[in-house]
Formats: C-alpha cells, sequence, structure tokens
C-alpha cells in the first residue's frame, strides 16, 4: 500500500535514489523537480516532499547494525559535521543528528565504521585538519564527539 509520507531523511543526497520496499513496490527519487513516484500498482502517482539536501552527491555512508533492532548510519554533511541516522526495526528513520562540530571534516568524507566488541560501536574518519579521528557510541548511548588519534 502507497503510503504518501516518505521521510527526507531517505533522499540524502542529489542524485537520483531508488528505495526498494519490497520486489512488488519501489520509489524514485528525481532531485531535479522534488518528486518521488511509486508504483504500487499504479503508474506516476507522485508527491511533493520537504527535502533538506544534507549532503554532496556521492557522500560517502558507512551503515552498521548497532544491535540486533537498531541499524545506525553516518555520513558527513554539507556543513562538515558527522552525523548519524539511525533506525529502529521497521520504523521511520531518525536524524541526521551532528555527533561533531560543522567543518570537522570534508564533505562527504570516507568513513569507517565497526562493532569494536559487542557493545561499543566505532567509526573511523579522517578530519580537515588530516589527522584520523574516532569516534563511538556505547551500547544505545550517546556518540562521542571524534577524537584524534
Amino acid at each position: 500500500m502507497w503510503n504518501e509520507k516518505i521521510p527526507s531523511s531517505l533522499c540524502l543526497t542529489r542524485t537520483k535514489e531508488h528505495l526498494i520496499i519490497n520486489e512488488a513496490d519501489y520509489i524514485v527519487f528525481e532531485p531535479d523537480d522534488g518528486a518521488c513516484f511509486s508504483a504500487v500498482g499504479r503508474q506516476s502517482i507522485s508527491c511533493a516532499l520537504p527535502i533538506d539536501l544534507f549532503a554532496p552527491p556521492g557522500a560517502r555512508i558507512a551503515v552498521v547494525k548497532q544491535t540486533n533492532n537498531i541499524l545506525t548510519a553516518l555520513t558527513v554533511g554539507n556543513d562538515g559535521a558527522l552525523s548519524v541516522s539511525w533506525v529502529v526495526g521497521t520504523e521511520e528513520w531518525n536524524g541526521p543528528v551532528p555527533i561533531s562540530p560543522a567543518g570537522f571534516a570534508p564533505s562527504g568524507a570516507g568513513i569507517a565504521m565497526a562493532k569494536q566488541t559487542n557493545d561499543i560501536l566505532t567509526t573511523l574518519t579522517v578530519a580537515n585538519n588530516r589527522a584520523l579521528s574516532v569516534s563511538w557510541v556505547v551500547g544505545i548511548g550517546n556518540w562521542n564527539s571524534p577524537i584524534q588519534i
């Protein structure tokens, strides 16, 4: 069934986005005119989206299961802040929420993220000062702002 409410967080870049909901349903976002189209047994259904073009085209995104029920994504937005987005189960996505100051890293910078332990999720990014920086979260707590290592 078509749900006209599409979270703007699904459209993180200025590139054409495809969201596959299942084999019978997909959504295409066209950034040039800010419209989306769905195929759920009908063609060319469109709706206007309140889209905040948060990151540059081709921005790198790291995605890891934080817990059994939380999927976490990190990216560096247009403002150079490292930001986190997350989804619990099949609910709507949350964020992006900055976990670093603006200007921390180049917009769209590369990010590596992995489980350091069962309870610690760690990310590495090269900051604007060219230093390798680490940020982490323990359990479902707050992310620690990146520090140079």
